[in-house]
């Protein structure tokens, strides 16, 4: 029995790193892309008379940008599945087995009942993209039945994605619990529970730019679509409008991630600060242990900290500069 635990702890991480990519690859990306994709039978044929039309040009586009879309999806959804899982190990860690998945399992409902109950989202979604997409729809300009396609990718991505900011946000609230007074007591064990800290800081920061990117990146996909189908004169008023609506959602995703890291920094901090004042009196034996244990924040950490947090904001213009530089 021991020996068929001990067999199970070896070879799970390579089960996990054999079947993932088989599985985000299989079930992910092509389940993504296949859903946005029309019927085999509304793909417009290629024949001589339209090869140069604009109707097969407008068809491309369509394509081109559920194609995009799909991937880009995909590639949220792994984040977001790895963001909650990283978010449950903080919490399993910090508040135990019993009281970290409870916390996570809140946190992910807690997420899913903002996205279904969000309607401003679906307000300026519906004034700016679903408008345009049923008239570009009326027009042939895009194949028919892509709305129904972008409501259930949409609630999808809209549900796993707060599911896993709101399960990021929960272990941001668990690294910024201030260490109870026995913590201090072992100097080694305490700067240990504090490094632990500092990696899960980092850690979920890294995490919660990286899905929050991701989901600006697909917003602006998604506003992008249409604009492809559209008159030159009305796709630059669209185009306006949709990146004044991406950096909208970007600044709402560093915010967040700002808002989630400053409090547990400090509270990090404090701690540190804390334990290296117990038992020595003189700051330069503090700076000392603080070295010693690997507990001091360098001033590029920090740099770094602030480029992340902000990352979200510069993922529209980012798209914007490498959409320019891919056409030439």
């Amino acid at each position: 029995m021991e020996n068929a635990k001990s067999l199970c702890r070896r070879t799970w991480p390579a089960l996990v790193s054999f079947l993932l990519p088989i599985l985000f690859t299989l079930v992910v990306m092509q389940g993504t892309v296949r859903h946005m994709l029309p019927e085999a039978s509304e793909w417009v044929k290629v024949t001589a008379d339209n090869i140069s039309a604009a109707e097969y040009d407008r068809f491309t586009r369509d394509i081109e940008a559920r194609l995009l879309y799909g991937v880009i999806s995909a590639f949220g959804l792994l984040a977001a599945a790895a963001s909650a899982t990283l978010a449950g190990f903080v919490l399993v860690r910090l508040f135990g087995r019993l009281y970290g998945p409870s916390a996570l399992l809140a946190a992910i409902v807690f997420g899913v009942s903002v996205s279904r109950g969000n309607t401003d989202q679906d307000l300026i979604r519906g004034l700016v993209l679903d408008d345009t997409i049923k008239v570009a729809q009326q027009a042939k300009g895009i194949i028919p039945g892509a709305l129904d396609k972008l409501y259930d990718m949409i609630n999808l991505n809209m549900g796993v994605g707060l599911a896993a900011t709101a399960a990021l946000l929960a272990g941001f609230a668990a690294v910024a619990m201030r260490a109870a007074p026995e913590d201090f007591q072992d100097d080694q064990d305490g700067a240990g529970r504090l490094r632990e800290r500092v990696s899960f800081l980092t850690y979920l920061t890294l995490s919660g730019a990286a899905i929050l990117v991701l989901l600006v990146a697909v917003n602006k996909v998604l506003l992008g679509w249409p604009q492809g189908v559209l008159t030159l004169g009305a796709a630059k008023s669209y185009g306006v409008i949709s990146t004044a609506l991406a950096n909208y959602w970007g600044a709402i995703g560093t915010g967040v991630l700002l808002c989630a890291l400053v409090p547990a920094l400090i509270s990090v901090k404090a701690d540190i600060a804390k334990a290296a004042g117990a038992r020595r009196a003189d700051y330069p034996t503090q700076e000392k242990w603080r070295k010693e244990s690997g507990l001091e924040i360098a001033p590029a950490s920090a740099v770094i900290a602030a480029l992340t947090t902000a990352a979200p904001l510069f993922t529209g213009p980012a798209i914007d500069i490498l959409s320019a530089l891919l056409k030439g």
